[in-house]
């Protein structure tokens, strides 16, 4: 326990889009830290990091297999102006597009601004690579950097990060050193139809259903030992039965369309923990916000 410390609201919108942000679900997350007070946060498949973002956590581990995500969040750590100064010098247009795209920096600031610059001005906003590790987003041609260089939000990411341990790896790496009293999140890829099912890319990797499972046994494991784990994920059959006699919250989510419309995708957050008490207060956190 981690009894008196605020869990206040940080005011810091996350940086980039991200396929699959959890917005919705951060305030929740917040409400479950202010009332179980967990010593530490960890999320493990930290994306676009709008669950982070939106909570001051006094301490906290963050991880991603996106290598290019990491140096990102290093690089505004390291020197937020300099990704500024560097965000300023580029263009928008499809020339300079390309070549930031085949960019490879050799700094963690030029990484930082290679990943804003490409995720604020792609088709759709995303950070998407082939099985060659090469980044195959076409250019949108009607976006700005202007939201991401309005105010200071380089530099209070980068406050926000500093201490924050950043880690690039799979995710069974970044949470194996979670304390006992941790609060745990894990928004993984999702799955189509279980282990038949195809996978959303991640990076240039998928996340495969033995993945799925080897995240499903880590959960139990972190909770057995008290640990406060919450997982996302799809809710379908496969996935219900992957966290059987787990409970959780189900959530209809209204997601857009390239063709600009709107579809609801069923989705589900388990809680997992020892102690029934702390699940239940986990559950009616999180049954607020659904």
């Amino acid at each position: 326990m981690n009894e008196g410390v605020r869990f206040d609201v940080s005011g810091q919108r996350p940086l980039l889009r991200w396929a699959g942000g959890k917005r919705w679900l951060a305030e929740a997350l917040r409400t479950i830290a202010q009332e179980l007070q967990p010593t530490h946060y960890v999320e493990p498949f930290v994306g676009g990091g709008a669950a982070f973002f939106h909570t001051i956590w006094p301490s906290a581990t963050i991880g991603d297999s996106n290598a290019h995500l990491i140096r990102c969040y290093r690089g505004l750590v390291d020197n937020a102006a300099a990704v500024r100064r560097k965000l300023r010098a580029l263009p928008v247009n499809r020339e300079t597009y390309l070549r930031v795209a085949a960019w490879r920096p050799r700094s963690d600031t030029g990484a930082a601004a290679r990943l804003l610059y490409l995720n604020r001005t792609s088709y759709g906003g995303i950070y998407r690579e082939n099985a060659r590790g090469i980044f195959n987003v076409p250019y949108s041609g009607d976006r700005s950097l202007a939201p991401l260089l309005s105010g200071a939000r380089l530099e209070d990411a980068g406050r926000l990060l500093t201490g924050v341990s950043i880690c690039h790896g799979d995710f069974e790496e970044v949470i194996a050193a979670a304390a006992q009293s941790s609060l745990i999140y894990c928004d993984p890829p999702y799955s189509g139809d279980g282990p038949e099912g195809a996978f959303k890319r991640y990076g240039s990797a998928l996340f495969s259903w033995n993945d799925q499972q080897r995240l499903a046994r880590a959960a139990t494991n972190l909770a057995d030992a008290g640990a406060l784990v919450l997982v996302s994920n799809a809710d379908t059959d496969a996935i219900r039965t992957l966290y059987r006699r787990v409970p959780g919250v189900s959530f209809q989510r209204r997601v857009g369309v390239r063709s600009g419309g709107e579809r609801v995708r069923p989705e589900r957050v388990f809680v997992l923990h020892s102690d029934p008490a702390v699940r239940r207060a986990a559950v009616r956190h999180l049954s607020s916000r659904s």
